[in-house]
């Protein structure tokens, strides 16, 4: 199929190069008219490194993401090798501050720990010549939403990525067919009350963003987690591989209910 006017990403999870080859990623992206694929990788072994060629032969964009550790709102020295090796492969990094590998940035109590790492990771790029791209969790939109935006006016000239964006919008949308709302971190958290997230809210955010979500894997896709994310204002997504794009953009989806759910992944209303 050709390119859409959407962002179309492929998704190659950490230790993807036990199960999966470099030509079968290209070629799966290729098929869903893929822009590029986002890659977890922090062996950076001979396969990524064939895979960033190829990416760059077959004209996708390579996105590069592994954990960077961090102490408090300050990154600490680290193992610069790493950091070394990754940028001699691709520029664009999603350099991330918690286990899942995706950036995290403060509480919904504070603005000032997420808004000062936040600019450390930005000047942190800066100063090494790298891109860096955020991969923001779910909680931290959340949280954002509820601070007012504070955290958005620095994003707003990054590439993000929001790998459990699909849990969102199975929330706002109340659709219980959009899959893992009851596998999140934000499971039985009264998402309305506590952070005022609703469709609105989000659209809200989002706009003006150029945030790609993920999308559940098929289940997600099938679920209708590509029109959501449209609908929603997201910039693209990101879908896990094999995936089977057809027919995906017309699936019937639900009108957002306000208010939501109380809590995420439990479908009880106010």
């Amino acid at each position: 199929m050709g390119r859409l006017l959407e962002k179309i990403y492929g998704y190659a999870p950490m230790n993807w190069q036990d199960y999966l080859t470099v030509d079968t990623l290209i070629t799966q992206t290729l098929d869903i008219g893929g822009h590029g694929i986002y890659c977890l990788d922090k062996r950076l072994d001979d396969n990524t490194v064939d895979l960033a060629d190829k990416c760059k032969a077959a004209g996708l964009d390579f996105i590069l993401g592994f954990r960077w550790p961090t102490k408090g709102i300050a990154i600490v020295r680290g193992d610069f090798d790493i950091l070394y090796r990754a940028k001699s492969i691709t520029n664009r990094l999603a350099l991330g501050n918690v286990y899942t590998d995706e950036w995290y940035g403060g509480t919904n109590r504070s603005p000032l720990p997420g808004i000062k790492q936040l600019k450390s990771y930005k000047r942190f790029a800066k100063d090494n010549g790298i891109e860096w791209v955020c991969c923001i969790t779910h909680r931290t939109v959340c949280n954002d939403i509820k601070m007012g935006h504070v955290l958005k006016p620095e994003l707003l000239d990054i590439q993000c990525i929001c790998l459990c964006g699909y849990v969102l919008a199975g929330y706002c949308y109340a659709d219980k067919n959009i899959p893992h709302q009851a596998n999140t971190s934000l499971f039985k958290r009264s998402l309305y009350s506590e952070y005022g997230l609703c469709a609105k809210s989000l659209k809200c955010w989002l706009k003006g963003m150029n945030c790609i979500t993920g999308v559940g894997y098929q289940p997600g896709l099938d679920a209708g987690s590509r029109v959501y994310a449209k609908e929603l204002g997201f910039s693209g997504i990101v879908a896990g591989l094999p995936a089977n794009l057809d027919g995906t953009d017309k699936i019937k989806i639900n009108k957002p209910m306000m208010p939501p759910p109380v809590k995420c992944g439990v479908m009880k209303y106010y």
